[in-house]
Parts: structure tokens; C-alpha cells; sequence
């Protein structure tokens, strides 16, 4: 696996030479017109708010088993994520993803590097390496309001059965688009949430972040028909409130299994016991009818990003509420002030 790894390593590095890697790959950035335009009314003086990231990862997994036949997954994230930044009186302002792993990354694998113009995250797959051997993710400030990010990933295990490597390339670009160091107070969005489940029961939630993600999976196996997933994720953390990740998706392995699509629902919530997570042929009835799920996106844009989403049990499960969760955080509209600066 060291010899895999270093020869990706080596590739990524003549890529990247090759398209002028010593340049900064930040001067030409263009921004995706999902993302809002600056507000030329927010203050300046430093990164704290809450900002609206765009993120693009693609990753190539192989997996290569105990007989010698590979596996190859490749997959694509859609992102899209409000995130608050506190005020730090040290200027220590870092982005996070809105995920169980990027709320709380494991800083066993992970460190942070700050220079003029931003920072640096490297990793690492094993602790007996030197950080930045297994990946790194360059993050450029390109004024207060505007954070772009890029970078790479690769990490590998070695089960009993098998082994697989996988290798990520990561593209993100924020806006800020409020000063306020939380949703409910901020003058620039409008944040509403509210949270159910048997067992947290009724309660207001307040986010540190909120984001929806599309997942689109493309396996391929030797001898076998290409399967395709797709995969939709609603994810909330809070500051003093519970997290949620709640996932809905299908695949299908094309002509041949075409009328076998496997049907994926979940809720986690970390620090919770009433995880649930169901796979389920279509064709299995007992199975898919063991739960109900109920999806809307109501708004996921530059304005903001509402949704509603719930999973709930059927009587055999004694209809038990998994989760059931209304989040919405709109932006208001401002007039852009001629000849701004950003």
C-alpha cells in the first residue's frame, strides 16, 4: 500500500507542476453563481460571521480483495453549507464542513498550518506518518468576505479481506453574507428550526451550521454491470443543540438489475442512541415498507437553504419519530453599492 500510495503521491505532484504548481492557483478563481454576490454593507475587519461554502469534492476508491479482483467506486459531493465562524481574538478563523468527521475532525490525522495568506490542513492515514504525506488542503483568504480553498487526499487501510485506497480532490469557495456571530440575532438572514424525535422530543434548535449535499456513486466490478447510487444528505449541527445527518438514496446496477433498486434511508445523531440506518431491495416489500420517509427542499440557492425532512417507523416500529426536522435560513436581499470594493 506504501507503493501505491507514493506513486499517487508522485502523479499528483508532476500534475500539479505541470499546470504551474508554484503559482498561486487563487488569482483566477471564478466564483459559482450558486454562491451570492459580496455585500458591501458587512464590516471588514476580520473573517468572523456566517459565510455560505460551496463545496466540490470527486474521489476514486479502489478496493482490492483477498482474491485479487479490484473494485473501483468513484463519486462526486455536491455542497452546499451555511457555516458560522465565532469571533476569535487571535484571528484563528478556519472553515469546517457540516459533517459528524468536519465538526469534529480527528486531530490524530489532521493539523493546521497559518501563513499570510490563509492556512493549510494536513493529513496524514497513519499516525506513524509525517503530517501532509497523506494529503493537503490549501485555503486562501481573498479578503474577509471571500475564502477559496483547494487541495487533496489519500488514505488507505489494510482490513483482514481486503485492502483500499482512495484519493480525493476537494474545491470550496465561501461567501460571507452576515457579521453576526449567530443565526437567530444576524440582520442579514432569517433563520427558523425546529426538531422532533422520540427521543429528544419537541424542541428549538440553534445551528452552527447547515448544509444539504447530493452524492452520486459509480461502482465498477470485473464481469459486472455498472451500478449508479444516488445519495441526498440534510445535515444540521447545533452550538447547544442536537446534530442530525438524515439520508435518502437509490442505486441500481443499469439494464441488468434494473427492476432492484436498493433504497437507502438513515438518521444519525451523534451522541444519540436512535440511529437508524435500512437498505432495501425494491422488491422486498417487509422491507421497504418498514419505513417512511418524507423529503423537501424548499430553497438551496445563493438566497439559502431550507428544507424539511423526516423518517419515521412503521407499527411494527411503533411508528416512532426517527427524526423530523424543519430548518431554514434565508438571505436577504441587499442594494450592491456602486464600484464596491470586496
Amino acid at each position: 500500500m506504501d507503493i501505491i500510495k507514493t506513486s499517487l503521491i508522485f502523479v499528483i505532484t508532476l500534475i500539479l507542476s505541470a499546470c504551474g504548481g508554484d503559482s498561486d492557483p487563487a488569482k483566477e478563481v471564478i466564483f459559482p453563481e450558486h454562491l451570492p454576490e459580496v455585500n458591501p454593507n458587512l464590516s471588514q475587519e476580520n473573517q468572523s460571521g456566517i459565510w455560505m461554502i460551496y463545496r466540490i469534492k470527486t474521489s476514486r476508491t479502489e478496493v482490492t480483495n483477498d482474491d485479487g479482483v479490484t473494485d473501483i467506486l468513484e463519486r462526486e459531493i455536491i455542497t452546499n453549507e451555511l457555516l458560522l465562524l465565532p469571533e476569535d481574538g487571535h484571528n484563528y478563523y478556519r472553515l469546517r464542513e457540516c459533517t459528524a468527521s468536519g465538526v469534529t475532525p480527528d486531530f490524530d490525522f489532521v493539523t493546521t498550518e497559518g501563513n499570510d495568506a490563509g492556512y493549510t490542513r494536513l493529513y496524514r492515514s497513519h499516525i506513524t506518518e509525517e503530517y501532509g504525506e497523506a494529503g493537503r488542503i490549501d485555503t486562501y483568504f481573498l479578503s474577509n468576505q471571500k475564502i477559496y480553498g483547494k487541495g487533496w487526499k489519500i488514505s488507505d487501510r489494510q482490513p483482514i479481506d481486503n485492502s483500499y485506497i482512495v484519493q480525493e480532490n476537494i474545491e470550496f469557495f465561501a461567501i460571507k453574507v452576515s457579521d453576526a456571530t449567530d443565526f437567530v440575532t444576524s440582520n442579514e438572514v432569517v433563520y427558523s428550526g425546529f426538531l422532533t424525535s422520540d427521543a429528544s422530543g419537541d424542541r428549538y434548535i440553534d445551528p452552527f451550521c447547515v448544509g444539504l449535499q447530493e452524492h452520486k456513486y459509480f461502482s465498477t466490478t470485473p464481469e459486472e454491470d455498472t451500478g449508479l447510487y444516488n445519495f441526498q444528505f440534510f445535515s444540521f449541527f447545533g452550538t447547544n443543540s442536537p446534530g442530525f445527518v438524515i439520508y435518502n438514496g437509490k442505486s441500481t446496477n443499469s439494464e441488468k438489475h434494473k427492476n432492484e433498486n436498493n433504497q437507502v434511508v438513515g438518521v444519525q445523531q451523534p451522541f444519540y442512541l436512535n440511529s437508524v440506518d435500512n437498505y432495501c431491495i425494491s422488491s422486498d416489500l417487509d422491507c421497504v415498507n418498514k419505513y417512511d420517509f418524507q423529503s423537501k427542499i424548499l430553497q438551496n440557492d445563493s438566497s439559502g437553504i431550507s428544507f424539511t425532512a423526516k423518517l419515521t417507523g412503521n407499527e411494527d416500529l411503533n411508528n416512532e419519530i426517527y427524526i423530523d426536522a424543519q430548518v431554514s435560513v434565508i438571505i436577504y436581499p441587499f442594494e450592491p453599492a456602486p464600484n464596491s470594493q470586496e
